[in-house]
């Protein structure tokens, strides 16, 4: 267990524990248990429905409605109910609230009840009541209709299969009205099996589990844990490149486990986000997933380097070893910006990610994600860069050797790129890399070792520039590429939409009773079959098509008496000039001018019985527009391709103009000449970028897009600059609060941070809260105006195509002719549709569907032949004449128009539905354009509130400053400058207390001043008394001994003179030299400053009095030969009064030991003399640096005095640590000279 806590391992098992589980969660087999809980909540749902049925539509509620005639005033109420109410009075319906799905009775099951059926759009609950009325022969019934699974004939981005939301389970799950095997009923209240459910198996293994992600990020995360708490257990002392070493070997093994897809767990992979479709590039990643887990890796392992790995290399400056260290350091950070922009060239190029817009309403979380990738990579390359100048410098070479080696390093990462061409120029790169490298230092500055924001947003600044512009230029070529492609495209020969509905078409025409009929008689005209065809099946999206119609008999020749209206042709000559077979019935052919032609056959059925074939010829010219399509009814990977990106496009044929399209206006003569040996090439001519692309065979193909570079590189710069801020705010946070825990809190931080950093704090809140605010009321209010602008426009269709209407219905002698009425809308509906940009749907009075310009809207089941009830009963209640509401088919939102239109009379004759399917994708797109603009708005808000705040909050501050510099200069005495203020503010009553306050202590001062040297004479005095009165007894009492003995002229007199005389001159001296001493402590000698190696000097002092025998001097010189500024000789007296006051304090009974001992930190070196002497009392060291104190029988005690004064006037400190009867440690601390 103690090898377990010490190094982690419970998180290495941990993780270990989490991916197995991952791995576990998609190889166990749980379709069974997964199966079960679904047939318990489809269940559970469907008796909820039932009692929500009972609740709000019992019989009594249904009979009174049919009885009062009552449901059309309630279907307000009706339709925001989650099922579809119908009512029917025999086969005839009355009464619907919703248009999604409407059958005919007859094909409802007659059983009263909760039944199950499947219609064209899906598998629904049929809940039928009878509703009887005694006055009543024929029958009510009820029917409400509720959605289960939604199944279109057609799969794409809008109809795709799904459960409704009562029948909330997973996309996986099959019903089916029929028992099938492994399926699980799923019952009504009364236990009847409505209807089952299984599990598709292919649909099941691949599908994503959020179980699987959450376990096998769990796992990453966990071992990233392990990984740290590895790290930080390593002995200092170990290798110093052990860390970068490990970490680089974890992010390769990453890299390469990564780049196995088959390796990752199966719930894991089959997220969207591991598909290699989305992206991939080989030697990137495999997947945009993938790429996201190695940046992150790489982040964190950058930011454990910057702050836990200290790289030190003993190196002398100007040694080979410090050349090859500079070059290999900026090698690393030259090839690690070569990554950075293969990593930003593959997001863009080698991806269908899109970075240009950002909408809130319908997020491209992969753009942003992408755009994460993007500024994770810049980080880590900050930081490594900052990590490796920064170890470099520490032994800086000089500017023209550092710049020899820049230029090796830039010259050969130059002749890399060029090998491994990344498609931007290498040359900028090179000055790009150069300038990191130079800037670098600047940004890593700190200012009063706080954070410098200007500096900071510079950077900011520096980097999404630098990203915008990669991501501007890749963008640009991969615009490029895909303008080639829709130039391919242009000239296609190929058309998916009519495909699609020519096979559509098979079932109906070939049994189709007037077809049949016209078959099975030899007088009807070909004139009536061609107009019937045309009406019932090539009007709508065939309006580029010239068409004609072969009709052939079983052995494959024209039919009998037909040949002067169809000519004489045969099956086989039909077949014969189509060169492609696109299906069994369907063949194409494709001329090289560019114009093309579809065959389609019928086989023409009585029964059992084949009547022939009807073959159907449509020749289309490839530069004419296609007009209206079905693209909600296609495939997605049928769609043309769309000309979202605002393209102009111009055909030209035999250098003339043959067709164009968009807001530029081509002339009518290429300018361009086309090198028929160039596919293709790029010019730019009146604000326009045009590609010229050669088609062949006379076709050139101008592909024009607006040349403005800005706007997109503002909105790149924009979002990656959002990202950079929240990223650096989200670091910046966590270091404040793992360096300063009292953080943690609001009120802590205001409590605790200075007056410039709330400056800067508010300045920014209140800047981001108020554009935020206006953000939201400016999003709001555009949102309205453009949903008004999106209706207004609806209305303005719907008034033209009604006017149109109006004329044809006035023309057809209006209800008289009804028949030709009819008529006329049918052969003109697809005109209308084309000239108006939209499709047109007519119902009748009763709400029928009556004529289309898109049969197939209804046909495939997307919503019924019946009108939106809502619109129907406020049309025909003499409400307004003109409707426009909000409708839904699968996810697809847009506006309706509806309008009824009425005769002369103001009797009503139909109702015009005009479906407006780009009013929100519209929408969509113009949110985006406003959203980046609000961005960029915001972005320049946040760049100059942080350029701002600081130059602000220093205008505010520095007078504060100003009188801070002042009260940190005040000192006891004369010297104080006052403060002029002319303001008359708060800080002005705050100098003015300041300037009393120094007048006040100067006066004090002058006071203590005096009571000082009053006290510091009357101490002299008695101290000067004492020292001299020493002397002075021993010399009176030598000469009254010698005048007795003069006196009584004593034998020995001479010897006496002599002898007191010696005492005299002894004593006289000493009077001296306590004058002397005196003296020097009054005016100490003026000190001569110089550089100064400490060892020198303390070995010095060691060395002069290692010759007495009093005790053992030992020297431990650890400091490195670090100078300090100071007076050599003074210095020198220093180290010599410690040493001899250590020596001297030791007893005779022991043997002395004196330890000198030099260290040094980064700004001071560290002198310690240690004694085994006596000590000093704790009340005696309280006096030891007072002048005249001393512990010693003999001497001044002036020495520490003097010493304390010499240290200080160095800028140094002395002080000291003693144990009575242990010895004492006198420690001298002096400041080392910088090499700056």
């Amino acid at each position: 267990m103690r090898l377990i806590k010490k190094y982690g391992l419970i998180y290495f098992l941990l993780s270990v524990g989490c991916l197995l589980l991952s791995y576990q969660t998609t190889t166990i087999n749980q379709e069974q248990k997964e199966l079960r809980n679904a047939a318990i909540k489809l269940s559970a749902s469907v008796k909820a429905i039932q009692r929500d049925m009972e609740l709000k539509l019992p019989d009594s509620v249904l009979a009174g409605m049919i009885r009062d005639q009552s449901y059309w005033n309630r279907v307000a109420l009706l339709t925001t109910y989650p099922y579809e109410l119908l009512i029917y009075h025999g086969d005839s319906l009355h009464f619907w609230t919703q248009n999604i799905v409407i059958p005919p009775y007859s094909s409802i099951s007659q059983k009263e009840g909760t039944g199950f059926q499947k219609f064209n759009n899906g598998f629904f609950l049929v809940i039928q009541q009878f509703i009887s009325d005694s006055n009543e022969t024929v029958p009510w019934y009820a029917l409400a209709l509720v959605p289960v699974k939604y199944e279109y004939q057609t799969s794409n981005s809008y109809l795709k299969p799904h459960f409704s939301d009562w029948f909330k389970v997973a996309n996986y799950f099959k019903i089916s009205a029929e028992k099938v095997e492994n399926y699980l009923p799923v019952n009504d209240a009364s236990g009847e099996a409505l209807f089952y459910v299984g599990i598709d198996p292919a649909d099941y293994s691949g599908r994503a589990s959020a179980l699987a992600l959450v376990l096998f990020l769990a796992a990453l995360v966990l071992f990233t844990l392990f990984l740290n708490h590895l790290l930080r257990q390593l002995p200092d002392n170990w290798f110093v490149w052990i860390q970068p070493l490990i970490l680089a070997v974890v992010f390769l093994l990453l890299y390469v486990a990564m780049s196995n897809k088959e390796i990752l767990p199966d719930g894991v992979k089959n997220w969207k986000i591991f598909d290699a479709d989305l992206f991939a590039s080989e030697g990137v990643a495999s997947s945009l997933g993938s790429l996201a887990i190695q940046l992150l890796f790489l982040f964190w392992a950058c930011v454990f380097i910057t702050n836990n790995v200290q790289i030190r290399i003993r190196m002398e400056q100007g040694s080979l070893l410090n050349y090859i260290v500079h070059l290999l350091g900026y090698s690393v950070i030259f090839f690690l910006s070569i990554y950075m922009v293969d990593v930003i060239r593959a997001l863009v190029r080698d991806s269908k990610i899109e970075f240009v817009f950002f909408n809130p309403l319908q997020p491209d979380y992969y753009s942003i994600l992408g755009v994460v990738c993007i500024a994770l990579i810049f980080i880590c390359l900050f930081l490594l860069s900052l990590k490796i100048i920064s170890t470099i410098q520490r032994k800086p070479l000089k500017p023209l050797d550092n710049g020899i080696v820049l230029l090796i390093c830039t010259t050969l990462a130059f002749l890399y790129y060029l090998a491994y061409d990344t498609g931007i120029s290498g040359i900028w790169v090179m000055i790009w890399i150069n300038a990191l490298i130079l800037l670098l230092p600047l940004f890593s500055m700190r200012v009063h070792g706080g954070v410098n924001f200007a500096r900071l947003f510079l950077l900011l600044v520096f980097v999404s520039a630098s990203g915008a512009v990669l991501l501007l230029v890749y963008g640009e070529k991969k615009e490029q590429e895909t303008r080639i492609n829709f130039a391919r495209k242009l000239i296609n020969t190929e058309d998916k939409v009519t495909e699609f509905l020519l096979s559509d078409l098979q079932g109906k025409i070939s049994r189709d009773p007037f077809v049949v009929n016209f078959f099975k008689s030899e007088n009807d005209s070909g004139t009536g079959l061609t107009e019937h065809l045309h009406q019932q099946y090539f009007q709508e999206g065939f309006s580029r098509y010239r068409i004609r119609y072969f009709p052939v008999d079983s052995n494959g020749y024209s039919l009998s008496g037909r040949d002067e209206y169809f000519g004489f042709v045969t099956e086989k000559g039909l077949k014969s000039l189509k060169s492609e077979i696109i299906e069994n019935e369907l063949y194409h052919s494709a001329s090289a001018s560019g114009s093309f032609s579809y065959l389609g056959e019928y086989v023409i059925f009585d029964g059992e019985t084949a009547l022939g074939k009807l073959y159907v010829e449509l020749t289309a010219d490839a530069y004419k527009n296609a007009g209206v399509y079905p693209q909600l009814l296609l495939e997605d990977k049928d769609k043309l391709p769309i000309e979202s990106k605002g393209y102009s496009y111009a055909v030209y044929h035999m250098q003339h103009l043959v067709e164009q399209h968009g807001d530029y206006f081509y002339e009518y003569h290429i300018k361009w000449t086309s090198d028929e040996s160039r596919e293709y090439r790029y010019v730019t001519y009146h604000g326009y970028n045009h590609l010229v692309y050669n088609r062949g065979n006379g076709i050139v193909i101008v592909v024009s897009d607006k040349a403005n570079w800005f706007p997109y590189f503002t909105s790149y710069f924009s979002f990656l600059f959002v990202v950079f801020f929240n990223i650096t705010l989200l670091v910046l946070l966590f270091n404040v609060i793992s360096i300063n825990p009292s953080f943690r809190s609001i009120r802590a931080v205001v409590r605790i941070a200075s007056l410039r950093m709330l400056i800067h704090g508010f300045f920014m809140v209140f800047i981001l809260a108020m554009l935020l605010i206006i953000a939201y009321v400016a999003g709001w209010f555009f949102i309205n105006q453009f949903n008004e602008l999106s209706r207004q426009t609806v209305i303005d269709k719907l008034n033209r195509v009604a006017e149109s209407v109006q004329i044809l219905y006035d023309q057809s002698a209006g209800e008289k002719n009804a028949e030709s009425f009819q008529n006329q809308l049918r052969r003109n509906i697809s005109v209308f549709a084309e000239v108006q940009d939209i499709d047109i749907n007519f119902f009748d009075l009763q709400g029928n569907l009556m004529v289309t310009s898109q049969r197939s809207f209804f046909d495939k089941g997307l919503v019924s032949r019946k009108i939106n009830p809502v619109a129907f009963k406020e049309l025909s209640e003499e409400g307004p004449t003109v409707l426009v509401k909000e409708e839904v088919v699968g996810t697809l939102n847009f506006f309706s128009g509806y309008r009824i239109i009425r005769g002369a009379s103001g009797e009503g004759v139909l109702l015009i539905h005009v479906p407006y399917f780009n009013s929100k994708a519209n929408l969509n797109e113009q949110i985006g354009f406003f959203f980046v603009a609000l961005v960029n708005v915001l972005v320049l808000a946040i760049i100059m509130a942080g350029l701002l705040a600081p130059l602000i909050s220093r205008q505010i501050t520095r007078k504060l400053s100003l009188i801070g510099e002042k009260f940190k200069q005040v000192k006891i005495g004369s010297g104080n400058e006052l403060i002029e203020w002319h303001a008359n503010d708060e800080i002005g009553n705050l100098v003015a207390e300041y300037n009393k306050m120094i007048a006040q202590l100067e006066r004090s001062a002058e006071k203590l001043a005096k009571s000082e040297r009053d006290m510091a004479w009357r101490e002299m005095a008695k101290q000067v008394a004492h020292e001299i009165k020493n002397p002075l007894t021993p010399m009176k009492l030598g000469i009254q001994h010698l005048l007795r003995a003069y006196e009584q002229n004593a034998p020995n007199l001479p010897e006496l003179v002599n002898k007191v005389s010696n005492t005299l001159i002894e004593q006289i001296d000493n009077l001296s030299h306590i004058a002397n001493e005196f003296s020097n402590y009054a005016k100490m000698p003026r000190a001569v400053i110089e550089e100064i190696n400490v060892n020198e000097i303390v070995r010095t002092a060691c060395n002069l009095l290692k010759e007495g025998e009093e005790a053992e001097i030992h020297l431990h010189a650890n400091a490195e030969q670090y100078m300090v500024a100071a007076d050599k000789n003074q210095l020198l007296s220093v180290f010599n009064n410690l040493l001899l006051n250590a020596v001297q304090s030791i007893p005779d009974d022991r043997q002395g030991r004196v330890n000198v001992i030099t260290e040094n930190t980064e700004s001071m070196v560290i002198i310690s003399v240690s004694d085994n002497g006596i000590g000093i009392s704790a009340e005696e060291a309280k006096k030891v640096f007072i002048p005249s104190f001393t512990t010693k029988s003999s001497g001044t005690g002036l020495g520490l005095a003097i010493c304390k004064d010499y240290v200080n006037s160095f800028g140094g400190t002395i002080d000291f640590v003693s144990e009575e009867n242990v010895g004492t440690t006198f420690f001298v601390r002096l400041p080392v000279i910088q090499n700056s």
